[in-house]
């Protein structure tokens, strides 16, 4: 039996086989047992994520809020962070509430501002899809701790038809 070249070779088959079974199951297990997410491997397990949330994978909310708190790479957080707003669990508004309120020293920390800015986006555009009162409270209470986030906030309210 030929291996496949590379690992980012198997992983692209297994998942468009994942993907065509409807296998959330299998999606998560080929994000969980991905050990180290590199730079080859980063596109399959955010596709991977990203189809988790085409499916509205409930099982697959605690996984995904886990990635979207401590991922390191920018591509993957947007997965996850993207995948729960489509799912639509009201478990991701906490966590997604922390996530913004831990920008309001973002100066101080030393983290890049348009990376954060970025973050907060995507945060935005996922509450606005969960939709609940709850989830819009979040927003307005980011708001209220950092101004400095409005223009973002109003950037997504634009993008997803709203006027402004």
């Amino acid at each position: 039996m030929n291996e496949p070249e590379s690992h980012t070779e198997l992983d692209l088959g297994a998942l468009d086989e994942l993907t065509e079974k409807i296998d959330i199951d299998g999606l998560i297990n080929l994000i969980e047992n991905t050990k180290a997410i590199d730079s080859e491997t980063k596109n399959t397990v955010a596709s991977a994520i990203y189809e988790l949330g085409e499916l509205k994978a409930d099982k697959a909310v605690d996984l995904l809020i886990y990635i979207a708190l401590t991922n390191k790479w920018a591509k993957i957080r947007h997965s996850a962070i993207s995948a729960l707003g489509k799912i639509g669990n009201k478990k991701t508004i906490k966590p997604f509430t922390m996530m913004l309120k831990a920008l309001k020293d973002v100066d101080n920390d030393g983290v890049d501002l348009e990376t954060s800015f970025s973050v907060a986006g995507w945060i935005f555009e996922a509450l606005f899809n969960i939709g609940t009162k709850q989830a819009i409270s979040s927003i307005v209470e980011a708001l209220n701790d950092n101004s400095e986030l409005t223009d973002t906030a109003l950037s997504v309210i634009k993008e997803l038809g709203g006027t402004g």
